[in-house]
């Protein structure tokens, strides 16, 4: 808590985990309201148990990189990790939603908190590229605190410069 010291942890019963937009991703207000400005996770509209296929993503593999790697609050667990996306094509592009999958018979399935896909403004928002809607060639973008049960695939739909769409991801194992 700025200005006045550090708080032991048993002393603290209220909370709140936000992006700079004031977008709360984790909370616990014990009764208390939150402060003005600040928006929750919406619940998306559910997309009738979207599937992606591992073929899907091969096009992706040749305009953006998708790697994990230690979060940067819970750097030894497991669950929490950072994900970096790589502009590795010769073109601007760009992310126009984004999900987490998880592992079915059928093949990747969208599981996400809110039921349905990010949108283009969290993935800026998350992966620190503020109002920057483009990857620049070799330009990276990292949520270094992202989490969810490994194994999970997070999938981007993308579009290059020229107008390509293709869909990146990369699998936390």
């Amino acid at each position: 808590m700025e200005g006045h010291g550090d708080i032991p942890l048993g002393q603290v019963i209220a909370f709140i985990v936000a992006y700079p937009n004031g977008q709360m991703i984790d909370f616990e207000l014990v009764g208390l309201l939150p402060p003005r400005g600040m928006t929750g996770l919406t619940r998306g509209r559910r997309q009738n148990h979207h599937v992606l296929q591992p073929a899907e993503l091969e096009a992706g593999t040749q305009f953006i990189e998708v790697k994990h790697g230690r979060s940067a609050s819970k750097p030894k667990e497991r669950g929490h990790y950072s994900t970096t996306l790589t502009n590795i094509c010769g073109q601007r592009v760009r992310v126009l939603r984004f999900a987490g999958y998880t592992r079915t018979p059928e093949g990747w399935t969208l599981n996400t908190v809110t039921g349905g896909f990010y949108s283009a403004q969290e993935f800026r928002e998350w992966y620190g590229l503020g109002e920057n809607e483009w990857l620049a060639p070799r330009e990276s973008a990292c949520d270094p605190n992202n989490y969810g049960g490994p194994p999970v695939l997070w999938a981007y739909f993308c579009q290059t410069e020229d107008g390509k769409d293709f869909i990146a991801g990369g699998v936390l194992k």
